[in-house]
């Protein structure tokens, strides 16, 4: 009997340490896992080091245009960018595929270029555009390269996680491609490219190109869309998305009076042409993965004013839905993209002449949250024909942006709230530093931590290649010094090119050395 007495108060005492429990826990998650799970945003800006051109003259950057951007499954990211180097003398110049990819707190990972070789010594073959095709489940992204002469060469390239590069020869037959402006990939692994093409000399024999590509580089599908009789002006096409049906839309423009969006099917048959009501600017297109319909954002002239108004439109299979834009803060969109209902678009401020960011937040209507923009970023005009992708988003609603500062790649993971930290705000202790004498290197460098005391300078230094690959572990001397003489861990001497140097535990601001022989 005693012992069924107490039973129920040894049960009301666990349940009490039960609840307790509970309430420790939930303390501590709010406690140590919120700060842990903090986004936090970032600007950086990558330097393109020189490069050796087959006469063995170093050639400089002078110009530098982003194309796409793209967000990895680790938030990682990666931006093709158009890539234009010489050799100062405004005689000889070249023009690249810039690929660079950065960790999700902006460091860089590897930067690569296409196309090149490097036997004997780097030697570049001009390209006229880029075209990004998407990126992969296992963080691959592919592309195009071309030039706009009916000979020269284009490629389909793939460049994967860790920066290594495979390319095919893209057979287009003879055409005259001026440029294929927007690329996307299929859920089949194939690839859709989108532009215009030279057939003939007048002005009515340019018409719309459709390609459908295997991933081995085979062009299954080319069709072409002419345009209207009374359209003496070139063709011009500026945004495509797959829809939800597995057709294919397409912003352009194939009449002189008005903007329209095409509907074709996956083998380039024109299933319909449709008009947006007060359409005065190119539009652009996204659709959210898992969406019903496509969102696509433009502006509308103001006659006798350089005034615009924006609208947003959402294109299903059978009805184009029309919303209103409260506070329109654009003057012509640049770049979209969209997060369930909400839009962040790339434009020009109505105010200044600059770029910024803007996020629209959609309850009945569409109504401006905040604009972003850095005075030391400008986020590359459109042109005439091309669309620039400058816009991605991570896993938990953050917008990466690319741009360019100088010759400078620019980019920017803003946050959900239009914020990135600012530099003031954040109480973080200084990074010491690794100083780099001489740099660039020819047969060696001498590496030395900036520190307060000896014993803080006797870290182990790694050196990495653009990669992240570990080249090589150096010691230092008695006096704190570390000497690198170009040669890896296995006695092998290293290429020329950018190498990384941090210290093995991560304690200190890493540093690059340039490999010049």
């Amino acid at each position: 009997m005693k012992h069924a007495d107490s039973f129920p108060k040894l049960q009301f005492v666990s349940s009490n340490h039960r609840l307790l429990a509970l309430i420790y826990t939930a303390i501590l998650l709010l406690l140590f896992c919120a700060p842990l799970n903090a986004e936090e945003g970032f600007v950086v800006n990558i330097q393109h080091p020189p490069l050796e051109s087959f006469s063995g003259t170093f050639l400089s950057i002078y110009d530098l245009v982003p194309q796409s951007i793209y967000t990895c499954s680790d938030d990682a990211v990666v931006v093709l960018s158009l890539a234009s180097f010489t050799d100062g003398s405004e005689t000889f110049g070249i023009t690249i595929c810039s690929i660079v990819k950065l960790d999700s707190n902006g460091n860089l990972l590897w930067m690569q270029y296409f196309p090149f070789t490097d036997i004997p010594n780097y030697i570049y073959q001009n390209i006229d555009w880029i075209t990004g095709l998407g990126i992969d489940q296992n963080d691959a992204v592919s592309f195009i390269v071309g030039t706009s002469s009916s000979d020269g060469p284009r490629y389909l390239v793939s460049v994967d996680s860790n920066g290594d590069i495979n390319s095919m020869p893209l057979d287009m037959g003879d055409l005259e491609i001026y440029e294929l402006s927007e690329g996307l990939s299929t859920s089949s692994g194939e690839f859709i490219a989108i532009g215009r093409v030279q057939q003939g000399w007048a002005p009515y024999h340019k018409p719309l190109a459709y390609f459908r590509i295997s991933p081995d580089a085979q062009v299954l599908v080319s069709s072409f869309i002419y345009p209207d009789p009374t359209m003496t002006q070139n063709v011009k096409v500026y945004d495509a998305v797959i829809e939800a049906e597995g057709t294919v839309l397409i912003s352009c423009k194939i009449n002189p009076d008005h903007y329209e969006l095409l509907r074709l099917t996956m083998d380039g048959v024109l299933i319909e042409r449709m008009q947006l009501d007060n359409c005065g600017d190119y539009p652009l297109l996204y659709r959210s993965p898992g969406s019903d319909f496509t969102i696509a954002t433009y502006t509308e002239r103001v006659p006798s004013s350089q005034d615009r108004i924006a609208h947003i439109a959402w294109v299903a299979e059978d009805d184009i839905t029309y919303h209103t834009v409260l506070e329109p803060a654009f003057q012509q969109g640049q770049s979209m993209i969209s997060i369930d209902n909400d839009v962040y678009i790339v434009s020009f401020l109505n105010s200044i002449s600059e770029t910024c960011l803007n996020r629209y937040n959609y309850t009945d209507v569409y109504e401006l949250a905040w604009s972003w923009n850095d005075p030391n970023i400008w986020l590359h005009v459109t042109t005439d024909q091309h669309i620039h992708r400058l816009l991605s988003s991570t896993q938990s609603g953050c917008i990466h942006v690319a741009g360019y500062r100088g010759y400078n790649l620019a980019v920017a993971k803003v946050l959900p709230t239009g914020q990135v930290p600012v530099e003031d705000d954040i109480a973080v202790p200084p990074l010491q530093k690794i100083s780099v004498y001489p740099n660039p290197m020819k047969e060696h460098v001498k590496l030395k931590i900036d520190c307060a005391s000896p014993a803080e300078g006797s870290a182990k230094l790694e050196v990495y290649n653009i990669k992240g690959q570990l080249v090589r572990g150096l010691e230092s001397s008695q006096s704190g010094e570390y000497i690198w003489d170009g040669y890896d861990n296995k006695g092998r001497s290293c290429p020329t090119g950018i190498y990384l140097i941090r210290d093995s535990k991560g304690i200190y601001k890493q540093t690059k050395v340039i490999k010049i022989k």
